[in-house]
């Protein structure tokens, strides 16, 4: 997305698609792990195909 890793970005964009169940963490017992990743759900690509027409 090319945020830089800063709280506020967090807050910002990440936080409000995980309370949609758009993405989901990879090691969700330890939201502060330097290994956390994230992916998209199948929610959100759901929702990503009515924007674009397709889903990866």
């Amino acid at each position: 997305m090319g945020l830089s890793n800063e709280t506020r970005n967090v807050r910002r964009h990440l936080d409000p698609l995980l309370a949609a169940a758009l993405v989901e963490r990879t090691i969700p017992d330890k939201s502060q792990s330097r290994l956390q990743r994230y992916r998209i759900t199948e929610a959100g690509r759901a929702y990503l195909s009515t924007l674009t027409g397709d889903a990866e």
